[in-house]
């Protein structure tokens, strides 16, 4: 299926992580994500179905930014009706990185009509990987407004 991995400052992703993840599903094509203001790119294509990257290049670890725009990119491109996993704490920022409900709204929406599978951490999305059994799990914001309950978090 398609992995997206959000790489922001409240999440992170390890050399060690891709390795996992590809060894355990290796037709996956996995996107990582983050924002940062004056960075030229926001997202990276890390693996496509059998073709990886070396090396993770040094990414991330600023803002969320594009949680909205990664998620629609994912949805384009699964094959069939192929699962999207998207690891993420759920806690959607906007480009200047700050909680925005609307967002996270628009995310959890995508989430639901999409059957999107909600894993809140690299960890633990190695861990499953490796067991070949998925666990939805949203957290955070997303996991409130899925559950129905919207207001700040």
């Amino acid at each position: 299926g398609v992995v997206v991995i959000d790489i922001s400052g409240s999440m992170s992703l390890q050399q060690k992580d891709l390795d996992a993840i590809v060894e355990a599903a290796p037709a996956s094509l996995i996107l990582a994500y983050s924002s940062n203001v004056d960075a030229e790119f926001n997202a990276w294509i890390l693996a496509n179905r059998g073709w990886r990257v070396r090396d993770i290049p040094s990414i991330g670890n600023v803002g969320n930014g594009v949680d909205g725009p990664a998620l629609t990119w994912a949805i384009r491109h699964r094959k069939f009706n192929e699962p999207i996993v998207w690891v993420c704490d759920g806690l959607v920022t906007n480009r200047h990185d700050r909680y925005n409900e609307e967002l996270a709204i628009e995310c959890a929406k995508l989430v639901k009509k999409h059957r999107m599978i909600m894993i809140p951490s690299v960890d633990e999305a190695v861990q499953q990987f490796k067991t070949g059994r998925l666990i939805n799990k949203p957290s955070g914001p997303i996991k409130n407004i899925l559950l129905g309950k919207t207001g700040r978090h």
